[in-house]
């Protein structure tokens, strides 16, 4: 990765960490092909989370995640690291929602 492309990475990874809210909430993710998996959710904004699992996941991986008032949500597994994936949802949460959503949500320490 070039010099250039390094700094907009860390950029882009820093500006998502400031949107993002610190949760904890236990919940199922299904991957391509069917296979349900338990995850920890640890954080989540309206484009994206990340969570702890100890399941096999991978970069590029299609995926639906459970969670209270939406139901279930498309993403994508941007990245998967040391039994944590961060995702980015296939369509950003609508703002009301995504309100009810972190009021429904356990906050994480």
């Amino acid at each position: 990765m070039a010099t250039n492309g390094l700094a907009q990475h860390v950029f882009d990874v820093e500006r998502r960490r400031m949107e993002r809210e610190e949760v904890f909430y236990r919940t199922m993710l299904t991957a391509t092909g069917g296979a349900t998996v338990p995850v920890d959710l640890v954080n989540i904004s309206r484009t994206g989370f990340m969570a702890r699992t100890d399941a096999p996941l991978t970069e590029g991986t299609r995926a639906r995640i459970r969670l209270p008032v939406t139901s279930e949500v498309d993403a994508r597994i941007v990245w998967a690291l040391g039994g944590r994936v961060g995702a980015e949802f296939r369509e950003p949460i609508e703002p009301l929602t995504y309100f009810k959503l972190l009021a429904a949500l356990p906050r994480g320490n």
